[in-house]
Parts: structure tokens; C-alpha cells; sequence
């Protein structure tokens, strides 16, 4: 019997995992977590009807752009673009993972498609699915000599996710350290393009960096402690990839102080695997700790560097297996590889949430199937006020049309007297992100309470949406 090679286990594994995850954003209906999930999908959708959507620096430019003929097709519609993002992220390690001749690089779909954090962020209109596949496209161009596709591609990572200028910072430095000093100015050609054609929606050619959205030395957030990533990557891995990642480490540390050094491949691992990785993680544990820059503390930020972290994982593979033989080293590489796959599977706060990553929460079930319904019978006509985005999903509502949708960040409720509207409040964006008292609301002399709706019907469970209609 002929035995598979392993591009042909790659190859079939990769369309089979690819096709299966497009049908589950077709039948599944969850859209990734509310909030910036549903915000960047409704800028992509409604960008066609206002073309200064496609430059705002919060939807991200470039995601919005090239997402957006996805999103005419629905929420649906943008969770394939960000599936096929992922996917052909794969693919593009695949060959990098090749070039850097490492022995289960056909593995490498493993460390990707079944790490929690990658799989559950994959199934949203969130930016990271994008800006991976970006990055993995930037240093497969690079390593096939592709030098000014490279960096041109790269140069627009910030108009994807704002951590870009880390990464740009990285590769600044290692043009400067290779010595092909000819490339850096290709740095500059993503805010050219982008400045220029934003500059008519925008106040001067300077926009992309005066209207940064995270660019403040704050956070409403709060802040945390210097190891909260240490702690979560368990969380986003599962502790078997937690555990290759950390000897991919090793094995680098070392190889630092050995031969490999002078091999043909050291300065991009080191800068472009493993100088990226490290760069964005110290970032992002800093702006967490100090509180810095809007961080919520967030993993999920860290999808944008999982093509480099499943370089690190199989580089910790082949390090693992290197001291035995053949054989052995056969049995050890598919036992974990195995193990992480039914590991990945099982219920525990470290695995894939299928239920979660795949269907929507209660909150916003109760959302779609009661407090929609109820203000589409009642106030088919008016405008709806509110801070959760899934209002506006599931009721079809502009949110960038004030006459369809106003947004509690913009202005609060209780001090408009002019406009005709029903505000929602509910406990999340009504409270923290827009601000509001809610016994302030209720005891104001423009708004009534008209209904409300309770998650937990036995009153144990505060998660509650009130509609209030203007007196």
C-alpha cells in the first residue's frame, strides 16, 4: 500500500479543515462576541452606501476595504472572509515552516486550527484573522525573495490593527541589521496610500497618525499585572502548545550560542519569527500593566502573531524529538500532535469552546428573539439608541445614519430633548462603555421606562435591557 507523503497529509488536511470551518460559519450563527465583532462587520456592510467609512482609523481601512464586498452578503458573509483569512494563513506558514526546513512543518496546520484563541476568533468580524494572514503573506513573500512585495504588503499592517507600527518597528530594525537599507522607505508606502486617499474625509494628510484611536496614556479599562499573558496563553494554546512554544524559545536561546547562528536562515527567524513575537508580547503586556493605550488585556490580539507562535511550536517539536531516533522520534511527534487534537476537544477553560465560538450567548439570543421583535412591533418607525451593536445587527439599523441609530458614546439620552427615539439600555455599553447612571436615567423627566427584559426570568441574574422612550 503506498504510503501518503506528508505534503499530500498537509494538503489533505487542509482543504478538508478549510471546507468543514466555511460550512460552520454557513450554519452557525454566533458572530464572535458582541461589540467590536458586530462594529467592524457594520462598517465593512455599510461603507458602500458612505465611502468615508472605508477611512475611519478605528474600522481599520484596509480591513474595511477588502472585507467589505463580503459583508453585502451578511454577517454570514464577513465570517468567510475571516475563515478564508485563516485558512490561507495555513498555508503561507506551510511553506515558511518549509523554507525553514523544519521536520513537521506538515504539522504546522495543528498549532493554528487547534488552538482555542485562533479557532474562536476565526468565526468573527474581528481584524486579527485578517492581519495574521497579512503577516504570514509579508515573510512568505520575503523568504521567496519577493523583497519589495514584502514590505509593501506589511507597510499597510497598521490600517489593519494598530500593534502594525510594532511590527514595522521590528522589521525597521532588521533591514537595518541585514543591511538592505534600500527597503526601508518601502516602510512608508501604507500611510502614503491610505493618507492620501482618506485626506478628502478627513481633516489633513496627517489623519493617520493624529486620529490613532488608541493613542492615549489611559485606559477606562483599568489595567493589570505584568504576567497576565504569561497566564492567559494557557488559555489561548492549551498547555501542550503552551509547553512546544516555550522549547521553541529554548531551542532559539540556544541557537543563539551555537553554529546555527551563521546558517542562512538565522537573522529572519530570529527577526521576523521570533523578534515580532516577543516584540508585540512585551507591547502588549506593557500597555495592559500601565494601563496605557485603551488595552483591555485582551488575548485575542495576539491571533495577529499565531502564524509566527505555530512556527515557534513546531520549531519546539522538532527540537523535542531531535536527540532520539527515527522511530521514536516519529512516535513522539504524532502521539502530541494527537494529543493536542483530542486534548483541544475535550471540556476544560484551556480547549475549544464549540458552543460558544459556533452559537450566540443568551444575551444575545434574548436580544434577537425578544427586544428586537418588541421594538420593531412597537417602533417600527423611530430612531433606537443604544450601545450594543447587536440592536442594530438584528434589527437592520444604520448605526452611522443618526435618523436610524444613535450611539451612546456620542451623547447621552437623558440631556436630548429634540429627537424622537426609544433608548435601550443594557448592562455592558449602556453602563460602562457609554457612562450611565441608570437611576439617573430612570429618575429623568425626558424618559419613561416603557419595558424590560430579564436574561434570568427569576430576577437572580442582573443582566437586564430596559427600554426607555422619550417623554
Amino acid at each position: 500500500m503506498k504510503t501518503i507523503s506528508k505534503e499530500q497529509f498537509f494538503y489533505t488536511s487542509w482543504i478538508a479543515l478549510s471546507f468543514l470551518f466555511i460550512c460552520f460559519a454557513i450554519l452557525f450563527e454566533g458572530t464572535g462576541g458582541n461589540g467590536d465583532s458586530i462594529l467592524h462587520y457594520l462598517y465593512a456592510k455599510y461603507s458602500w452606501q458612505d465611502h468615508s467609512l472605508f477611512f475611519n482609523h478605528w474600522g481599520k481601512p484596509v480591513f474595511t476595504i477588502i472585507s467589505s464586498p463580503f459583508a453585502q452578503f451578511g454577517f454570514t458573509g464577513i465570517k468567510i472572509f475571516n475563515v478564508l483569512a485563516s485558512s490561507f494563513t495555513v498555508l503561507f506558514v506551510y511553506k515558511i515552516a518549509k523554507h525553514f526546513n523544519l521536520s513537521y512543518s506538515h504539522l504546522i496546520f495543528i498549532p493554528l486550527f487547534a488552538a482555542p484563541l485562533f479557532f474562536e476568533v476565526m468565526f468573527s468580524g474581528l481584524t486579527e484573522p485578517f492581519s495574521a494572514f497579512i503577516l504570514s503573506a509579508f515573510l512568505y513573500a520575503w523568504i521567496v525573495n519577493k523583497r519589495v512585495t514584502a514590505i509593501t504588503i506589511i507597510s499597510f499592517m497598521p490600517f489593519i490593527r494598530s500593534e502594525g507600527l510594532i511590527i514595522l518597528g521590528v522589521i525597521f530594525v532588521f533591514l537595518l541589521w541585514t543591511k538592505n537599507w534600500k527597503y526601508i522607505p518601502l516602510l512608508t508606502i501604507g500611510h502614503l496610500v491610505i493618507s492620501l486617499l482618506g485626506y478628502q474625509y478627513n481633516d489633513n494628510l496627517l489623519w493617520v497618525f493624529n486620529k490613532i484611536p488608541y493613542a492615549k496614556l489611559s485606559s477606562i479599562y483599568g489595567e493589570g499585572n505584568w504576567s497576565h499573558f504569561i497566564t492567559q496563553f494557557h488559555y489561548c494554546l492549551g498547555p501542550i502548545l503552551y509547553f512546544l512554544l516555550i522549547l521553541g524559545l529554548i531551542k532559539m536561546l540556544f541557537a543563539m550560542f551555537t553554529s546555527e547562528k551563521r546558517t542562512k536562515f538565522f537573522n529572519e527567524k530570529l527577526f521576523l519569527v521570533y523578534g515580532i513575537f516577543i516584540a508585540f508580547f512585551i507591547a502588549h503586556a506593557s500597555f495592559w500593566a500601565l494601563g496605557i493605550f485603551k488595552s483591555m488585556g485582551l488575548n485575542r490580539v495576539f491571533v495577529t502573531v499565531f502564524p509566527l507562535v505555530a512556527i515557534i511550536c513546531i520549531e519546539g517539536l522538532d527540537f523535542l524529538c531531535q536527540k532520539v531516533s527515527i522511530k521514536v522520534e516519529k512516535i513522539i511527534a504524532y502521539s502530541i500532535s494527537a494529543l493536542i487534537v483530542i486534548f483541544t476537544c475535550l471540556p476544560n477553560p484551556a480547549s475549544i469552546n464549540f458552543k460558544e465560538d459556533l452559537l450566540l450567548d443568551e444575551q444575545m439570543k434574548m436580544v434577537k428573539g425578544k427586544v428586537v421583535p418588541y421594538l420593531e412591533a412597537k417602533y417600527p418607525s423611530i430612531t433606537y439608541m443604544s450601545g450594543d451593536l447587536s440592536i442594530a445587527l438584528y434589527s437592520n439599523r444604520n448605526v452611522f445614519n443618526p435618523n436610524d441609530f444613535l450611539m451612546v458614546y456620542n451623547t447621552k439620552p437623558h440631556l436630548l430633548k429634540d429627537t424622537n427615539f426609544v433608548f435601550i439600555w443594557d448592562p455592558w455599553f449602556g453602563r460602562i462603555e457609554g457612562d450611565l447612571d441608570l437611576n439617573v436615567l430612570k429618575n429623568s423627566s425626558n424618559l419613561k421606562v416603557d419595558t424590560t427584559f430579564k436574561l434570568n426570568e427569576n430576577g437572580t441574574d442582573n443582566r437586564e435591557y430596559i427600554i426607555f422612550k422619550k417623554e
